[in-house]
């Protein structure tokens, strides 16, 4: 059976989110233990031994060079959001930190629009926004004070908002293999010495964890990285949405946050939303789009 790029882009990207809301579950689950930068730290060099076995494959071809600026500001605002939601996913609720993480959606939309020129259609825009309402019905932000957490978890939005720019320009000069090498390198270098600093020595099963959050973070990486080659990018914000779903299911299973009827709402409206425009989108491209 054929399956479209545009499909095939967006299954990577729905497994990317469920991967990255796994990724947050186990942070929070560790986060009192450990300190964000030693978590980065380990993320990264644990990340860069899992990725050496294909470089060595490519026989080092994926150390390349004629693009090494925009490799390392991909890499560097890549270290710095996720630092910026590992700390607020340590220190808020599951379903709070996510939610101000949804802001990069709306970040990436107006970076889109101005960097890669990009045409973003009103239906585009109007998904966009009516996740952003379905975000704010589920994080009632009304209720708390936007504390220093909360700003943190902004400026990893908009950190991560500048990666996915960097990416989807990248994606079309270099080899996956090679945008995700540089990544776990600046990580390591940049919190070596303030994860020395605040090291604390994991047991058997925080190593575990530790190791599944850098496995994941690498598929996840991998993943995003192939789904921005075959997707629109104005069509990632709307559906990055559907990580509530994700995160709401964990937070149940894992940390017992029963979501409420009011969450429940703001669920099916970013459900909603990212379905609308998801099937408008594939509608509008499928006699354009290439099957593999």
């Amino acid at each position: 059976m054929k399956i479209s790029a545009h499909n095939l882009g967006l299954a990577l990207l729905i497994l990317c989110l469920m991967q990255m809301a796994s990724q947050s579950a186990l942070v929070k689950a560790i986060g009192d233990t450990f300190s964000s930068a030693q978590i980065v730290f380990i993320r990264g060099a644990v990340g860069l031994l899992l990725i050496i076995p294909f470089v060595w494959r490519y026989r080092f071809a994926a150390l390349q060079f004629s693009n090494l600026r925009l490799h390392l500001l991909r890499a560097l605002f890549g270290v710095l959001a996720m630092a910026c939601q590992f700390f607020a996913f340590a220190r808020l609720p599951l379903a709070e930190a996510t939610s101000y993480s949804f802001t990069m959606p709306l970040f990436l939309t107006f970076l889109a629009a101005i960097f890669l020129k990009e045409a973003i259609t009103k239906t585009i825009w109007a998904a966009t926004f009516a996740g952003f309402v379905g975000v704010l019905i589920i994080s009632q932000p009304g209720r708390v004070d936007l504390e220093l957490a909360g700003l943190i978890a902004l400026a990893g939005a908009l950190f991560h908002a500048v990666v996915v720019v960097l990416i989807k320009k990248l994606s079309a000069l270099e080899p996956t293999i090679t945008l995700m090498l540089y990544f776990p390198i600046v990580a390591v270098i940049a919190f070596l010495v303030p994860a020395l600093s605040t090291w604390t020595q994991p047991d058997l099963l925080e190593w575990i964890y530790l190791i599944l959050i850098a496995a994941l973070g690498v598929c996840s990486q991998w993943c995003f990285i192939e789904a921005c080659r075959r997707v629109h990018t104005p069509l990632i914000a709307p559906f990055d949405y559907t990580r509530i779903i994700f995160a709401g299911v964990i937070g149940y299973f894992f940390f017992s946050e029963l979501p409420s009827l009011l969450e429940v709402s703001g669920m099916l409206v970013i459900l909603a939303s990212t379905l609308f425009i998801t099937l408008l989108k594939g509608k509008q491209s499928k006699s354009s789009e290439t099957t593999l």
